[in-house]
């Protein structure tokens, strides 16, 4: 009798374990949503660059396409008069979010300019009216 009382403590002890995992994994967020690929274009389209502060800039795509870029800590080069981008890919050159970005930021020409990482934290397509609403002096022409 020994052996099937320890045979359904097992049983009892294992539909507990179940039932905490069940519980735990009801508190787990769900995961993040697909890249959703309207969002994204590719690298040879984008046109032109504005810096709202040393952690923002916007972004022009196409004619009428923009995106704001936040970046993970400051980046003050990015508010330098001279400042441009330096973009490399590795591989695709679509860009659909933030970890497809490996962005540079370089400040003047020639050889004595070099080019600074700033880590892209989160990339968003702003709608139509979101655009309109960007003020000028920080929306690309």
């Amino acid at each position: 009798m020994k052996p099937l009382t320890l045979s359904a403590l097992a049983c009892i002890g294992s539909l507990v374990a179940v039932t905490a995992v069940s519980a735990q994994q009801s508190n787990i967020p769900a995961p993040a949503a697909k890249n959703d690929r309207s969002q994204c274009f590719f690298i040879s389209q984008y046109q032109q660059w504005r810096d709202v502060d040393d952690k923002t800039i916007y972004i022009r795509v196409n004619l009428h396409d923009y995106y704001r870029l936040d970046m993970a800590s400051s980046c003050p080069e990015l508010t330098y008069p001279e400042a441009h981008l330096v973009t490399t890919n590795f591989g695709s050159e679509t860009m659909c979010t933030a970890l497809d970005w490996d962005l540079r930021v370089a400040n003047g020409t020639g050889r004595s300019s070099f080019a600074i990482r700033c880590i892209v934290n989160k990339m968003t397509k702003l709608t139509p009216a979101e655009a309109a609403a960007v003020p000028a002096k920080y929306k690309p022409d």
